[in-house]
């Protein structure tokens, strides 16, 4: 397909780790324990880790797979 192997690990990587911190991913429930969050506390966060995890995914996607 013409990707680079480490372009394409970035934005694999990237989109896992917006995966991952949803109330699904294992980051989540171990983020909530370590800072001492109850799960209503973590579920607040989740919009704002969503818009955070989501830009970094648009922007590893814009830089690894169109400029380089």
């Amino acid at each position: 397909m013409g990707t680079a192997p480490l372009a394409a690990a970035v934005m694999v990587h990237t989109g896992a780790t917006v995966i991952d911190s949803l109330p699904q991913g294992n980051y989540f429930h171990v983020s909530a324990d370590s800072m001492k969050m109850t799960i209503k506390q973590r579920m607040g966060v989740i919009p704002y880790e969503a818009i955070v995890g989501g830009t970094m995914a648009i922007v590893a996607t814009l830089i690894y797979g169109f400029i380089l």
